[in-house]
C-alpha cells in the first residue's frame, strides 16, 4: 500500500490484507484456489493502465491515512538491530533524541 503500486492478491477473503485492499480499492484479490480468476485479474490490470494507477494512487492514499510510519519504520528499526545483534536506537518519536540543531537555530 505504502508503495503507490496497485495490489493484485491471492488471498483469502476474510483475510484482514484481502479486505484492507478491497476496502481501499487499490487492487483485486482473488482466493488463493481460483487460479483462473487469479489469471483474469492479472490481465485485467496489466491491460488496464487506468485502473492500475488509481489503485496505485488509492492504495498510497489509504497508507497514508491509516499508518502511523514513523512508529512502523521505529518497529522495523527495532527488528533489524536486534536481529544484527546491535543495540536498539531511540526512537525517533521520542522526543528526547530531537535533533538540537533545529532548537540551536531558532
Amino acid at each position: 500500500l505504502c508503495a503507490g503500486r496497485p495490489i493484485l492478491g491471492a488471498i483469502p477473503p476474510y483475510n484482514l490484507a484481502a479486505r484492507t485492499i478491497e476496502r481501499a480499492g487499490a487492487g483485486s484479490v482473488t482466493s488463493p484456489t481460483d487460479d483462473e480468476a487469479f489469471l483474469l485479474a492479472a490481465k485485467d490490470l496489466r491491460n488496464d493502465s487506468q485502473k492500475r494507477v488509481m489503485a496505485g494512487l488509492r492504495a498510497r492514499s489509504y497508507a497514508e491515512s491509516a499508518f502511523d510510519t514513523a512508529a512502523i519504520t521505529d518497529r522495523f528499526e527495532h527488528v533489524i538491530d536486534e536481529a544484527l545483534g546491535r543495540r536498539p536506537r531511540r526512537s525517533s518519536a521520542d522526543p528526547s533524541t530531537a535533533s538540537t540543531k533545529h532548537r540551536a537555530s531558532t
